[in-house]
């Protein structure tokens, strides 16, 4: 079971707009239909069936309350599964989190790189080429290998300064410990509480009418409808 467990859908239809693969977009209210994909109605009474395997990218409007934790840094995994946490120990081998109350231990082999704050690590060229080290909220970028940390400061071994002990808040934006491409995973799903989860398969509904979604390093979930942001699959 996944980091959420099982979780009860909320059907409410939502405002939000559909892309296809084929690029076809659909705008209007929204549900996630039992018989599979989301179920638009058009402005003109119309509906449109979208399956969850042909959807480009769907956008809904946030819930009124959204996701608020100073105190969580942005765990990116390496198949670009996002998930808030507090750190509580970081070392070279793995690192030791605490998220939504759950404390979970993960493999430094897994994680891609660590956010201060939420975003997308797609736009951070760091992910994307593979340079290593730290992007300091300057916008300088220190070159280095991540050697280890907690929730207030990072390590990073340099071959020019030897070791650097970076403040989260005062000094780090990210810290990157491996490429991350674009299309590492083949569907995300992006919730109002910060988590992304990624997928090779396409999220299916569940018995209990939730949307299920198998990742491959947080395990499978099953999210609420109205918590979710975004539904996108990157260009092949």
């Amino acid at each position: 079971m996944g980091i959420f467990g099982l979780l009860t859908l909320d059907v409410q239809a939502r405002s939000g707009t559909v892309r296809t693969l084929d690029g076809i977009v659909h705008e209007g209210n929204v549900i996630l239909s039992p018989i599979g994909g989301l179920l638009v109605t058009l402005a003109d009474g119309r509906t449109a069936l979208v399956p969850v395997a042909n959807i480009a990218n769907a956008k809904f409007d946030s819930p009124a309350n959204g996701f608020t934790n100073a105190t969580y840094r942005y765990i990116v995994f390496r198949n670009g599964s996002v998930l808030p946490a507090r750190i509580e120990r970081a070392t070279a081998e793995g690192l030791t989190l605490e998220s939504f109350g759950k404390k979970l231990t993960v493999s430094i082999l897994d994680v891609a790189g660590i956010l201060n704050q939420p975003g997308n690590p797609n736009q951070i060229p760091a992910f994307a080429n593979g340079r290593l080290g730290a992007l300091l909220r300057t916008g300088d970028f220190i070159d280095g290998e991540f050697s280890g940390g907690d929730n207030s400061r990072v390590s990073i071994s340099t071959i020019l300064f030897g070791p650097r002990r970076l403040d989260w808040d005062k000094d780090c934006k990210a810290v990157i410990l491996r490429a991350l491409p674009e299309n590492a995973s083949r569907y995300y799903v992006r919730l109002a509480n910060g988590i992304t989860l990624a997928s090779k398969a396409a999220p299916g509904i569940g018995a209990g009418d939730g949307l299920v979604v198998l990742d491959s390093i947080l395990g499978e979930s099953r999210v609420q409808f109205n918590e979710i942001l975004e539904i996108r699959t990157p260009p092949r």
